[in-house]
């Protein structure tokens, strides 16, 4: 009966499972945590690759604006290097002599600094000199006829009596001619 009683006693006798569960539920939360952590790695990937694919997309179009622009501009280039065949730049100067005050210079000068006329004004000679370079000024804009001259007074150092006479002389030559605009 001892082989009985034995054999019961250790089918009534009790089960502890729960260090069992405790190692089950920790090696699911390591699966559990793992598929999450891969998951997330996987979106990470997905976003860079978007956000890699419209910088690409964005970098395609800027790259064409500039391709554009670039065939713009050399489009362009070979009108602004002919200007000067296409308008005339001159620059006029009307100055007091620092070692005489009473003597002036007109100094008449093309886009590139080339002097084309050099005038003395003095007391004595005032009238017929303004007179000599209106009509010097008149036969270089018969010359450039088929042009604009496009001609720039330059007010530092002038006599307000010398540019009062030199608007005038303009004004006088922009209604004769109509390719004088000045700045």
């Amino acid at each position: 009966m001892k082989n009985k009683k034995s054999i019961m006693d250790k089918l009534n006798m009790e089960l502890d499972l729960t260090s069992l569960l405790d190692v089950i539920f920790i090696v699911l939360m390591v699966v559990m945590c793992h598929s999450a952590l891969e998951t997330q790695a996987e979106k990470v990937k997905a976003e860079e690759t978007i956000a890699k694919a419209e910088a690409v997309t964005e970098m395609s179009a800027e790259y064409e604006e500039l391709k554009a622009a670039l065939s713009l501009y050399e489009a362009r280039k070979d009108d602004i290097e002919n200007i000067e065949d296409k308008v005339a730049f001159a620059d006029l100067y009307v100055n007091v002599d620092e070692d005489d005050l009473k003597t002036r210079h007109i100094r008449f000068l093309l886009g590139d600094n080339l002097l084309i006329e050099e005038m003395t004004i003095t007391p004595e000679t005032e009238g017929t000199v303004y007179l000599d370079f209106q009509g010097k000024l008149a036969s270089y804009l018969s010359e450039h006829a088929n042009m604009p001259v496009l001609l720039t007074l330059d007010e530092t150092d002038i006599l307000y009596r010398d540019h009062l006479k030199m608007e005038e002389i303009l004004s006088e030559l922009a209604g004769d001619y109509d390719n004088l605009f000045i700045q």
